[in-house]
């Protein structure tokens, strides 16, 4: 279904998580599936997986509404919106969250699935509707009969950019243009966060840049909470 035709879910939405795809499992490419088979559970007993995501301010907006205390709110309350809806509207049906959980899933083949997901310069995903603002927040396999979803149609609005600020703005040069392509160095990028002066230590300032659904743009709240956190991951890696 195109974009217009998207059937969402009101519980999820009233809580931020206003992206929303479902997938029968019959339908799935079977590298995705072979992903998630490698996991230690059976997920015979399912019949759909369902990808969650926000777009824009306003699953931050309900986290900072809602009265959880969690090292990792986030994930934890995604899990937590998944976990009332099933019980609300599915009982009796079962259901496993294979993200946030430490299980191996391709998140952007899901997103180019569902037709959100296009490659940016700067390493992100971005799309016409949200630009870069917006993120992955659960995936579920359920015994569900959800009307699924096809891909929504869309191009990247990266070719039809001329200023490419993104690439220019990157203080680390970590975005290099190859002819009509261009490539990111994660190298350089992370060499340059991790600096005590790094201007890009809470913030991307080729994501900033980028004209694409500015008004969707994340608060400097939420921006800090997300950099922290994976500088923080960063830091951790490095030093292991």
């Amino acid at each position: 279904m195109n974009s217009a035709e998207t059937r969402t879910i009101p519980q999820l939405g009233k809580n931020g998580l206003n992206l929303q795809a479902v997938f029968n499992l019959e339908e799935l490419p079977q590298e995705i599936i072979h992903s998630i088979t490698q996991q230690t559970f059976n997920i015979s007993k399912y019949k759909q997986l369902i990808l969650l995501g926000h777009g824009g301010t306003a699953f931050w907006a309900a986290l900072k509404e809602s009265t959880i205390q969690s090292n990792n709110p986030v994930d934890d309350f995604s899990k937590q919106i998944v976990k009332k809806y099933f019980d609300s509207e599915h009982q009796g049906h079962a259901y496993h969250i294979v993200y946030p959980d430490p299980q191996t899933v391709n998140l952007q083949a899901l997103g180019k699935l569902a037709g959100w997901h296009h490659s940016s310069p700067f390493l992100l995903g971005i799309n016409v509707q949200w630009g870069s603002w917006f993120a992955y927040r659960a995936v579920i396999l359920a015994d569900t009969q959800l009307h699924s979803s096809t891909t929504q149609q869309s191009i990247s609005p990266c070719h039809a950019c001329k200023t490419k600020a993104c690439i220019s703005a990157c203080p680390a040069q970590a975005i290099s243009t190859i002819t009509a392509n261009t490539s990111f160095d994660i190298e350089r990028c992370i060499n340059y966060r991790i600096e005590k002066d790094s201007r890009c230590n809470r913030q991307c300032l080729s994501r900033n840049s980028c004209p694409v659904q500015q008004n969707r743009r994340y608060s400097e709240e939420q921006m800090d909470y997300h950099y922290n956190r994976s500088l923080q991951t960063i830091k951790k890696g490095l030093n292991q």
